[in-house]
């Protein structure tokens, strides 16, 4: 009897021809090729397997978190639909807060400005050089054609040059008393134009100043111990600045929204003028055209002159003690309700996955670490995905991780805190959860006690999602070494 074909043994060696079995067994040769065809598909087997990653799925989780970032997304960006009460289905901390106040800014004044402000006022707080890499590094992405880089210890555009392309200028001084046909970005001690830049300014600097006759004609976003516009300075688009001292005496476009020490307005202001200052002046020549409105630590901040116009709203409001209000403690309770709910729901669903991430914030200088990078290069990872229109829902999906993992840094870090004192899971949590939410408003302390929870927490969560992510690939790869044997 002649023997099968290849393709026989084949399917036979599949499990897929079972009336080739009574020659096989009788035959030497078609029993030894179907048995390296056998062992064939197990080693392919093996290499395709792919188990699911010790991440348990997090479905309802992830649709009460989704309800309520849905929640907060909706007051910030359409305040007038939503009513008052579903204010307090919203466990957002601070970074949440933060994020759709800027989602709220995109709305109103586009998405370039805001895509640039989320990289650099995020990390307005780091160091100038870290950032510069940083920067350095996503925009390395970018054709070479479309930015130019210029670096020393004093970088200057000179008056009779023309540069027809972006500029990243990294320096102790940066001087443009030319053209830049495009957008300046600049890490320096000191910024001055004293020319003309076709695009928008975005700097990390000690001081930026506008001199008389300068031009910008997109927007001002910065970061700086001063930013000034001289009289006769003009400003094409608007001002999104935190500085310890703010003076625009030029002619600014569009909407100022900023925070500092000292703010003085001397000049004409086309939009919005919204600020959160301890000073503010408005000195005679002060046109503000769209409006004002104004926070202050104190009464005595606000001096201003009889001359100043304001057109529009003219609101000044003095921010008193929030423990004195009644709705101080209402909300904390509903926060601190929500985020139990949130803590219940993902001890019920994984409480492996919680316990994983509160031993991993027991490294709490790793997990700050890494908590911080995750915080710093997420915007920065964002704004180079949102380069290109079809890297923007990836650009919104990471900014939508990096405020979910916000909203989680909390719990496995108030397990931890409570760990040591009671038992039982809930009540850890329970204990935890109230001493930081008393934590997180004690005067002056509270923001940098809410900010290192935030990063501690952030970081455990990132680290073991990385772990689990590895781990379970590299499973596959163990499976394969054990079905091929040492060599």
């Amino acid at each position: 009897m002649s023997c099968p074909s290849m393709e026989d043994l084949e399917m036979f060696a599949a499990g897929e021809l079972s009336e080739a079995g009574n020659h096989v067994a009788g035959c030497p040769a078609c029993r030894e090729v179907t048995s390296a065809l056998a062992h064939e598909n197990t080693l392919l087997a093996a290499a395709l397997a792919f188990e699911p990653s010790p991440w348990p799925p997090l479905a309802p989780l992830s649709s009460v978190i989704a309800s309520a970032i849905a929640v907060r997304a909706g007051w910030a960006l359409w305040p007038d639909m939503l009513p008052e009460f579903l204010r307090l289905l919203d466990p957002a901390a601070f970074a949440a807060s933060a994020a759709f106040r800027a989602a709220a800014w995109l709305r109103a004044e586009g998405l370039l400005m805001l895509l640039s402000a989320a990289a650099l006022l995020f990390c307005a707080r780091f160091a100038r050089r870290g950032l510069a890499a940083l920067l350095l590094f996503a925009l390395a992405a970018v054709p070479s054609h479309a930015l130019i880089r210029r670096a020393g210890e004093a970088v200057e555009v000179a008056a009779a040059e023309s540069v027809a392309d972006s500029v990243l200028a990294l320096g102790d001084t940066v001087t443009i008393a030319g053209t830049v046909q495009g957008n300046l970005f600049s890490f320096a001690r000191r910024v001055e134009v004293r020319g003309r830049v076709t695009g928008s300014l975005i700097a990390l600097a000690e001081r930026i100043e506008l001199r008389e006759g300068a031009v910008v004609e997109g927007d001002i976003i910065a970061g700086a111990g001063s930013v000034q516009l001289d009289r006769g300075s003009r400003l094409g688009g608007g001002v999104i600045a935190g500085s310890d001292r703010i003076r625009l005496a030029g002619e600014v476009g569009r909407a100022v929204l900023a925070g500092a020490d000292s703010i003085t307005a001397a000049g004409a202001v086309k939009g919005e003028f919204r600020v959160s200052a301890g000073e503010l002046i408005l000195e005679p020549a002060a046109r503000l055209e769209g409006g004002l409105r104004a926070e202050l630590a104190s009464a005595s901040g606000l001096r201003r002159s009889p001359e100043a116009v304001v057109s529009g709203a003219d609101e000044v409001t003095v921010e008193g003690s929030e423990y004195a209000e009644p709705f101080f403690y209402v909300w904390a309770a509903a926060q601190f309700a929500g985020t139990l709910l949130i803590a219940w729901l993902w001890w019920r669903i994984s409480p492996a996955t919680l316990a994983r991430c509160t031993d991993a914030a027991r490294l709490a200088w790793r997990s700050a670490a890494v908590g911080l990078a995750v915080m710093v290069l997420a915007p920065v990872a964002a704004l180079l995905l949102a380069i290109s229109l079809a890297g923007l829902p990836l650009a919104a999906a990471l900014i939508a991780l990096l405020v979910w993992g916000a909203l989680l840094a909390t719990i496995p870090v108030a397990r931890l805190i409570a760990g040591g004192r009671i038992p039982g899971a809930m009540p850890q949590l329970v204990l935890g959860l109230l001493l930081i939410t008393i934590a997180v408003r004690i005067p002056f302390a509270g923001s940098v006690i809410s900010a290192a929870i935030v990063l501690v927490g952030l970081g455990a969560c990132a680290w073991e999602a990385a772990h689990a992510a590895a781990g379970a690939w590299r499973k596959p790869a163990a499976a394969a070494g054990s079905v091929l044997g040492p060599e």
